[in-house]
């Protein structure tokens, strides 16, 4: 189809309307929303084609949303690569921010492929990074997004989130290290687009956190798989090592 439908990067999903002259695609070209360098997440675009000018024209940054903002549905899972952030330590705090580690935990999707024991495990661990560690950051993107419209709304949210833990460590260490994941995404979100939360993440302020870090208390690891490369590289070790927000309460403003 030629530039600009088409694309360098990841272009996927192609859908036409009915009129045959425009439609949608998924891609994970460079945008506003994922940056300049993003190779991880997909996002959606329109297009139409322009028949005076006999030539594609792209939407830039179309995105499709609900026309009622609304939190998506509860738990959103984000994972982590072993021992992340900041291993070898047993503070409680982090000054990593969720989306740093998350894009470094993408970068080594090629070495935990490499370490699965087949082709069928390869596929499934391939299908784990790209659908299910990158969907969890494309909904935290999106969810954050609406918790910012909530709360300009003059909405208070409550976020429940837990973290936890593979089978790896010891569990006094897992627990700091479930509480480290948390403080991950507390950071994201006093970053997120340069400090919009700052204003209601106040004491007292219109958004507000329950954590509850679980260590390795809530694994689902069997403990025979404790060998480095079992309890690194496999499937059900990676599905341990994440936080999640389990639920987003909304208290609506007085209107």
């Amino acid at each position: 189809m030629g530039v600009p439908i088409n694309s360098e990067d990841n272009d996927i999903y192609l859908t036409m309307n009915k009129d045959g002259m425009s439609g949608y695609l998924s891609s994970n070209r460079p945008n506003k929303v994922f940056g300049e360098n993003n190779k991880c997440c997909n996002d959606l675009y329109s297009f139409r084609y322009d028949l005076k000018q006999n030539k594609l024209e792209e939407k830039k940054d179309t995105l499709i949303v609900p026309s009622k903002p609304a939190i998506e549905s509860t738990p959103l899972l984000l994972y982590f690569d072993n021992d992340q952030p900041e291993p070898r330590t047993t503070r409680p705090t982090t000054q990593q921010t969720y989306d740093r580690t998350f894009l470094e935990y993408m970068s080594r999707e090629t070495l935990y492929i490499q370490n699965c024991r087949d082709s069928l495990e390869a596929t499934e661990m391939q299908r784990f990074f790209r659908n299910i560690v990158a969907g969890g950051y494309q909904q935290l993107i999106r969810t954050t997004e609406e918790i910012l419209t909530h709360l300009q709304a003059g909405d208070t949210l409550t976020l429940t989130i837990y973290g936890h833990a593979s089978l790896l460590h010891n569990s006094n260490y897992n627990l700091h290290l479930s509480e480290r994941r948390i403080h991950s995404l507390l950071n994201f979100f006093q970053e997120y687009k340069n400090g919009a939360l700052l204003l209601y993440l106040t004491e007292n302020g219109q958004l507000r956190f329950i954590t509850i870090p679980k260590g390795s208390n809530e694994s689902a690891e069997k403990r025979e798989e404790k060998g480095k490369t079992s309890s690194i590289y496999t499937l059900s070790a990676c599905k341990e090592r994440k936080i999640e927000i389990r639920s987003i309460e909304i208290s609506p403003a007085k209107r």
